[in-house]
């Protein structure tokens, strides 16, 4: 009975002593898939976690949870795409970033009406104009293998969220930009 106290008491001090490290341990850095090249604060890569799971898992295709990239900003294409609706003209943002074997695709989570695709989009040149790099936020949303121009490139599906670069940031959600 003796010999079990002292063990016992090993138990209960270990256990406090690996809680704390791990809530030291959290590494937001797993929400960031690529060199943030200096536009990134932490603040940033860590708010891709806000809400969720700490640290955020690696990434998958077919993740739930919010991963940063970025990009020299002469491989993104910034775009309005637009259709007409039976009652008004719809439109969704479309952020494409070519690569030599890699495509990545930003899309809206709904449809908008045209002119607040138009807003965002020119709020999107403001900040890209002359800027080295821009960086994105967004949910997996699958990828598939395509030939294209007899080449296999790879598209990754992205929802997006944030764009951001040394001049400013944007965001699907309204005053989500840290």
């Amino acid at each position: 009975m003796i010999r079990a106290i002292p063990f016992y008491l090993t138990i209960l001090i270990a256990l406090p002593s690996c809680a704390i490290i791990d809530k030291s341990n959290k590494n937001p850095h797993n929400a960031l898939l690529t060199s943030g090249y200096g536009v990134l604060s932490n603040k940033d890569i860590e708010s891709a976690s806000d809400g969720m799971v700490k640290p955020v898992p690696p990434y998958t295709p077919n993740s739930s949870y919010r991963y940063w990239q970025c990009f020299p900003t002469k491989t993104v294409s910034l775009k309005c795409r637009s259709w007409k609706d039976d009652k008004t003209i719809m439109g969704e943002g479309d952020i494409k970033i070519y690569s030599n074997d890699e495509q990545h695709e930003y899309g809206f989570r709904r449809a908008w009406e045209i002119q607040h695709c138009k807003k965002h989009l020119k709020t999107w040149i403001e900040i890209t104009k002359n800027a080295k790099i821009v960086c994105l936020l967004g949910v997996p949303a699958g990828q598939e293998d395509k030939a294209i121009h007899s080449k296999k490139v790879t598209i990754k599906g992205w929802v997006w969220d944030r764009l951001k670069t040394k001049k400013g940031c944007d965001s699907y959600f309204e005053g989500d930009c840290p």
